[in-house]
Protein backbone atom coordinates (compact mmCIF):
# COMPACT_ATOMS: atom_id res chain seq x y z
CA UNK A 1 0.00 0.00 0.00
CA UNK A 2 1.18 3.34 -0.95
CA UNK A 3 2.57 5.98 1.33
CA UNK A 4 0.56 8.99 1.14
CA UNK A 5 2.10 11.03 3.29
CA UNK A 6 4.74 13.66 1.90
CA UNK A 7 8.38 13.18 1.72
CA UNK A 8 9.72 15.47 3.97
CA UNK A 9 13.32 14.19 4.11
CA UNK A 10 15.80 13.68 6.50
CA UNK A 11 15.37 14.41 9.76
CA UNK A 12 17.72 16.99 11.57
CA UNK A 13 20.16 14.70 13.95
CA UNK A 14 19.12 15.04 17.26
CA UNK A 15 21.13 15.23 20.22
CA UNK A 16 21.10 12.17 22.47
CA UNK A 17 19.93 12.34 25.77
CA UNK A 18 21.33 12.90 28.90
CA UNK A 19 22.66 9.38 30.21
CA UNK A 20 20.86 8.45 33.18
CA UNK A 21 22.79 9.49 36.20
CA UNK A 22 22.64 7.32 39.48
CA UNK A 23 19.92 8.18 41.69
CA UNK A 24 17.23 8.92 39.18
CA UNK A 25 18.27 12.64 39.06
CA UNK A 26 17.94 14.31 35.81
CA UNK A 27 20.67 16.45 34.53
CA UNK A 28 19.81 19.21 32.15
CA UNK A 29 21.45 19.88 29.12
CA UNK A 30 24.93 21.45 29.06
CA UNK A 31 25.15 24.76 27.67
CA UNK A 32 27.91 24.58 24.74
CA UNK A 33 29.42 28.14 23.65
CA UNK A 34 28.22 28.92 20.31
CA UNK A 35 31.24 29.61 17.53
CA UNK A 36 31.75 32.91 16.66
CA UNK A 37 31.74 33.32 12.89
CA UNK A 38 35.11 33.91 10.80
CA UNK A 39 35.76 37.74 10.94
CA UNK A 40 36.71 39.12 7.48
CA UNK A 41 40.25 38.83 6.35
CA UNK A 42 42.81 41.33 7.27
CA UNK A 43 43.40 44.69 5.01
CA UNK A 44 46.09 44.87 2.58
CA UNK A 45 48.04 48.08 3.69
CA UNK A 46 48.36 51.02 2.01
CA UNK A 47 51.26 51.15 -0.22
CA UNK A 48 51.99 55.05 0.69
CA UNK A 49 51.41 54.27 4.15
CA UNK A 50 54.37 51.45 4.05
CA UNK A 51 56.47 54.28 2.09
CA UNK A 52 56.02 56.90 4.78
CA UNK A 53 56.66 54.32 7.92
CA UNK A 54 59.96 53.01 6.48
CA UNK A 55 61.14 56.86 6.02
CA UNK A 56 59.95 57.34 9.09
CA UNK A 57 61.73 54.62 10.78
CA UNK A 58 65.03 55.06 8.60
CA UNK A 59 64.66 58.83 10.10
CA UNK A 60 64.70 57.07 13.91
CA UNK A 61 67.79 55.42 13.06
CA UNK A 62 69.74 58.01 11.67
CA UNK A 63 68.77 59.92 14.68
CA UNK A 64 70.66 57.15 16.70
CA UNK A 65 73.50 56.99 15.03
CA UNK A 66 73.55 61.11 15.49
CA UNK A 67 73.70 60.59 19.12
CA UNK A 68 75.87 57.54 19.04
CA UNK A 69 78.88 59.58 17.22
CA UNK A 70 78.31 62.81 19.42
CA UNK A 71 78.67 60.23 22.09
CA UNK A 72 81.99 58.72 21.24
CA UNK A 73 83.73 61.95 19.86
CA UNK A 74 83.04 63.68 23.18
CA UNK A 75 84.35 60.29 25.08
CA UNK A 76 87.70 60.72 22.80
CA UNK A 77 87.66 64.60 23.19
CA UNK A 78 87.83 63.71 27.65
CA UNK A 79 91.24 60.85 26.44
CA UNK A 80 91.44 57.49 25.39
CA UNK A 81 90.59 54.83 27.95
CA UNK A 82 87.68 56.68 29.96
CA UNK A 83 84.66 54.58 30.68
CA UNK A 84 81.85 54.99 28.60
CA UNK A 85 79.54 57.78 30.32
CA UNK A 86 82.00 58.85 33.31
CA UNK A 87 84.38 61.85 32.38
CA UNK A 88 88.25 61.33 31.99
CA UNK A 89 89.70 62.56 35.80
CA UNK A 90 91.84 65.62 35.16
CA UNK A 91 95.40 65.38 35.63
CA UNK A 92 96.89 66.89 39.51
CA UNK A 93 98.27 70.05 38.88
CA UNK A 94 102.21 70.44 39.13
CA UNK A 95 103.82 72.49 41.82
CA UNK A 96 104.90 76.31 41.19
CA UNK A 97 108.56 75.49 41.36
CA UNK A 98 107.81 72.94 38.40
CA UNK A 99 105.53 75.27 36.28
CA UNK A 100 108.64 78.34 36.60
CA UNK A 101 111.16 75.33 35.92
CA UNK A 102 108.88 74.70 32.76
CA UNK A 103 107.87 77.93 32.07
CA UNK A 104 109.67 80.30 29.04
CA UNK A 105 110.26 83.04 31.38
CA UNK A 106 113.29 80.26 33.10
CA UNK A 107 114.10 79.68 29.74
CA UNK A 108 115.17 82.97 29.09
CA UNK A 109 117.19 83.85 32.29
CA UNK A 110 119.03 80.54 31.66
CA UNK A 111 120.25 81.93 28.01
CA UNK A 112 120.57 84.84 29.15
CA UNK A 113 123.58 83.63 32.46
CA UNK A 114 125.00 82.08 29.52
CA UNK A 115 125.55 84.25 27.37
CA UNK A 116 126.55 86.61 30.18
CA UNK A 117 129.33 83.92 31.38
CA UNK A 118 130.42 83.73 28.27
CA UNK A 119 130.96 87.40 27.31
CA UNK A 120 132.62 87.36 30.95
CA UNK A 121 135.25 84.45 29.95
CA UNK A 122 135.93 85.89 26.51
CA UNK A 123 137.05 88.92 28.03
CA UNK A 124 139.00 87.69 30.95
CA UNK A 125 140.74 85.48 27.94
CA UNK A 126 141.58 87.71 25.60
CA UNK A 127 142.04 91.04 27.34
CA UNK A 128 142.16 90.06 30.92
CA UNK A 129 145.60 89.25 33.02
CA UNK A 130 147.56 86.78 31.83
CA UNK A 131 149.09 83.39 33.81
CA UNK A 132 151.54 83.77 36.04
CA UNK A 133 153.88 80.95 35.44
CA UNK A 134 157.36 80.95 36.67
CA UNK A 135 160.06 79.54 34.39
CA UNK A 136 161.41 77.21 36.64
CA UNK A 137 158.03 75.93 37.93
CA UNK A 138 158.58 77.09 41.58
CA UNK A 139 156.10 79.89 42.82
CA UNK A 140 157.42 83.37 43.10
CA UNK A 141 156.23 86.53 44.21
CA UNK A 142 153.64 86.52 42.09
CA UNK A 143 150.86 87.14 44.74
CA UNK A 144 152.05 90.62 45.37
CA UNK A 145 150.69 91.80 42.62
CA UNK A 146 147.90 90.60 40.06
CA UNK A 147 149.20 90.85 36.33
CA UNK A 148 147.44 93.99 34.56
CA UNK A 149 146.96 95.84 37.65
CA UNK A 150 149.26 98.64 39.09
CA UNK A 151 151.20 97.67 42.27
CA UNK A 152 149.32 98.70 45.46
CA UNK A 153 152.38 100.05 47.44
CA UNK A 154 156.12 100.79 46.10
CA UNK A 155 157.41 97.46 47.70
CA UNK A 156 155.73 95.54 45.39
CA UNK A 157 156.10 97.44 42.91
CA UNK A 158 160.03 96.83 43.25
CA UNK A 159 159.80 93.20 43.44
CA UNK A 160 157.56 92.76 40.35
CA UNK A 161 160.37 94.71 38.76
CA UNK A 162 162.80 91.67 40.12
CA UNK A 163 160.57 89.03 39.20
CA UNK A 164 159.60 90.35 35.29
CA UNK A 165 163.19 90.33 34.67
CA UNK A 166 164.06 87.27 36.36
CA UNK A 167 161.11 85.80 33.90
CA UNK A 168 162.04 87.82 30.81
CA UNK A 169 158.56 89.28 31.04
CA UNK A 170 160.09 92.88 28.92
CA UNK A 171 156.65 94.04 27.51
CA UNK A 172 154.69 93.08 30.99
CA UNK A 173 157.75 95.23 33.19
CA UNK A 174 157.90 98.15 30.91
CA UNK A 175 153.35 98.47 30.59
CA UNK A 176 153.06 98.00 34.20
CA UNK A 177 155.85 98.78 36.32
CA UNK A 178 157.47 101.87 34.19
CA UNK A 179 155.51 104.86 33.18
CA UNK A 180 157.11 106.43 29.78
CA UNK A 181 159.59 108.29 31.36
CA UNK A 182 160.50 105.71 33.89
CA UNK A 183 160.87 103.70 30.88
CA UNK A 184 163.17 105.48 28.96
CA UNK A 185 165.33 106.74 31.69
CA UNK A 186 165.70 102.94 32.81
CA UNK A 187 166.54 101.92 29.46
CA UNK A 188 169.66 104.79 28.94
CA UNK A 189 170.97 104.24 32.08
CA UNK A 190 171.40 100.49 30.65
CA UNK A 191 172.93 101.60 27.77
CA UNK A 192 169.74 100.24 25.27
CA UNK A 193 166.74 101.82 22.87
CA UNK A 194 164.28 100.89 24.53
CA UNK A 195 163.05 100.20 27.60
CA UNK A 196 162.01 96.49 26.42
CA UNK A 197 165.83 95.57 25.04
CA UNK A 198 166.80 96.85 28.31
CA UNK A 199 164.78 94.33 30.25
CA UNK A 200 165.65 91.27 27.82
CA UNK A 201 169.54 92.49 28.17
CA UNK A 202 169.66 92.34 31.74
CA UNK A 203 167.59 88.77 32.26
CA UNK A 204 170.08 87.00 30.35
CA UNK A 205 172.55 87.55 33.26
CA UNK A 206 170.10 86.10 35.54
CA UNK A 207 171.48 82.81 36.95
CA UNK A 208 170.04 79.87 35.43
CA UNK A 209 170.16 77.94 38.72
CA UNK A 210 166.69 77.77 40.03
CA UNK A 211 167.45 79.00 43.61
CA UNK A 212 169.40 81.78 42.65
CA UNK A 213 166.60 83.08 39.96
CA UNK A 214 164.03 82.67 42.43
CA UNK A 215 165.79 84.68 44.99
CA UNK A 216 166.45 87.03 42.28
CA UNK A 217 162.99 87.38 41.54
CA UNK A 218 162.07 88.27 45.32
CA UNK A 219 164.59 90.53 47.02
CA UNK A 220 163.50 91.98 50.14
CA UNK A 221 162.55 95.50 50.09
CA UNK A 222 163.12 96.93 54.06
CA UNK A 223 162.64 100.01 55.42
CA UNK A 224 166.65 100.32 54.89
CA UNK A 225 166.24 100.22 51.78
CA UNK A 226 163.36 102.17 50.69
CA UNK A 227 162.40 106.15 51.68
CA UNK A 228 159.13 106.68 51.73
CA UNK A 229 158.04 110.58 51.44
CA UNK A 230 154.09 111.00 50.82
CA UNK A 231 153.28 109.92 47.43
CA UNK A 232 157.18 109.24 46.36
CA UNK A 233 159.37 106.83 47.56
CA UNK A 234 162.97 106.10 46.58
CA UNK A 235 164.29 102.07 46.63
CA UNK A 236 168.36 101.41 46.25
CA UNK A 237 168.82 98.37 44.54
CA UNK A 238 172.29 97.79 46.95
CA UNK A 239 170.33 97.71 49.86
CA UNK A 240 168.27 94.77 48.72
CA UNK A 241 171.24 92.47 49.02
CA UNK A 242 170.38 90.68 45.79
CA UNK A 243 171.31 87.53 44.73
CA UNK A 244 171.27 85.67 41.37
CA UNK A 245 171.61 88.80 38.61
CA UNK A 246 172.16 92.26 38.40
CA UNK A 247 170.59 95.34 40.47
CA UNK A 248 168.55 97.57 38.85
CA UNK A 249 169.90 100.80 40.53
CA UNK A 250 168.23 102.93 42.41
CA UNK A 251 164.22 102.94 41.64
CA UNK A 252 162.48 106.24 41.64
CA UNK A 253 158.43 105.34 42.60
CA UNK A 254 155.61 107.75 42.09
CA UNK A 255 151.80 106.98 43.78
CA UNK A 256 149.55 107.15 40.34
CA UNK A 257 146.04 106.31 40.14
CA UNK A 258 145.76 104.06 42.67
CA UNK A 259 149.28 102.01 42.58
CA UNK A 260 152.64 102.62 42.50
CA UNK A 261 154.67 103.08 39.21
CA UNK A 262 158.79 103.70 38.57
CA UNK A 263 159.24 107.18 36.84
CA UNK A 264 162.64 107.95 37.00
CA UNK A 265 166.07 106.20 37.33
CA UNK A 266 169.62 106.47 38.68
CA UNK A 267 172.64 104.65 38.07
CA UNK A 268 174.50 103.71 41.88
CA UNK A 269 177.55 101.75 42.75
CA UNK A 270 176.93 99.51 45.79
CA UNK A 271 179.76 98.03 47.96
CA UNK A 272 181.30 95.11 47.21
CA UNK A 273 179.92 91.97 49.06
CA UNK A 274 183.33 90.23 49.49
CA UNK A 275 187.05 91.74 48.92
CA UNK A 276 187.70 93.39 45.46
CA UNK A 277 186.36 96.47 43.64
CA UNK A 278 183.12 97.86 44.72
CA UNK A 279 180.27 96.88 41.86
CA UNK A 280 178.44 99.82 39.90
CA UNK A 281 175.43 99.43 37.68
CA UNK A 282 175.72 99.39 34.46
CA UNK A 283 175.59 103.52 32.71
CA UNK A 284 175.03 104.63 29.34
Amino acid sequence: MANDEPDTGPLPAQQPPNPPVPGGEIVPPMNVPPTAPPGPPPAVPDPEQLRQFEEFRKFQQFQEFQRYAQTEEGQRALGAGSAVGFPYPQPPKRPAWQRFLRGKLFRKLVSALVVVLVLVWAYNHYFGASEDNDPQGAAGPGSVQEPGRLSPSPQQAVIALYKMVAQGGAEEACTLVFDQQGGLAFAQDFGATTCQAAITTLAAQVSKDSVDRNAYAAPKVTEQAMTLNGTSAIVSSCELNVVGGPPLGKLLLTENGGGWVITDHENETCPPKTSGAPTTTPTG
